[in-house]
């Protein structure tokens, strides 16, 4: 994308956002406060979005957020066997396999990942819980650069040490 994309999207992009959290906050905290310890944040943008964004524009913004959900996903499907079978299986396991072995085993790493996805949106409780998850990685990541080696050691055991994303305590 190039940069002038990236500043003409930069303003309605974040202020819409930003202005809807603003008017949830504003308008929702009591809601909020009474949910108690059952707290759902991720109930605050429908609600914001049924409440102030007028019906065309509530349906344009709901066919975006659709289509950036689905660019994620066609992303996440198609980068994934491209990594797994190039970089790794091509390179390190079997260099020289014929190009239909490759094929096939990218449409098995397609379907892997569309499964292991699927699994994991059953047993998440959250988006949250998610999101800590993979913060607890990067987390990981970033304090170990010293090494190279130190990389995948350190990011597994920070997701580890986080806590599964189905609900394992954070702290052991």
């Amino acid at each position: 994308m190039s940069s002038t994309v990236n500043v003409v999207l930069f303003f309605p992009r974040y202020m819409m956002i930003m202005g809807l959290t603003v008017l949830a906050l504003a308008f929702y905290t009591p809601d909020l406060a009474a949910m108690g310890d059952k707290l759902d944040l991720e109930k605050i943008l429908p609600l914001a979005l049924a409440r102030f964004v007028p019906v065309g524009i509530l349906g344009l913004v709901i066919a975006g957020l659709l289509a950036a959900f689905m660019s994620n996903f066609a992303a996440t499907v198609n980068a994934a066997p491209a990594y797994l079978v190039n970089d790794i299986y091509k390179r390190y396991i079997n260099p020289n396999a014929p190009a239909k072995r490759y094929v096939w085993l990218s449409y098995l790493v397609s379907f892997t990942v569309v499964v292991v996805g699927l699994v994991f949106g059953l047993f998440t409780k959250s988006i949250d819980s998610i999101v800590q998850w993979i913060v607890s990685g990067c987390g990981a990541d970033t304090s170990s650069r010293t090494c190279s080696n130190g990389i995948g050691g350190g990011s597994t055991a920070g997701v580890i040490s986080g806590g599964w994303p189905w609900g394992l305590p954070a702290r052991w």
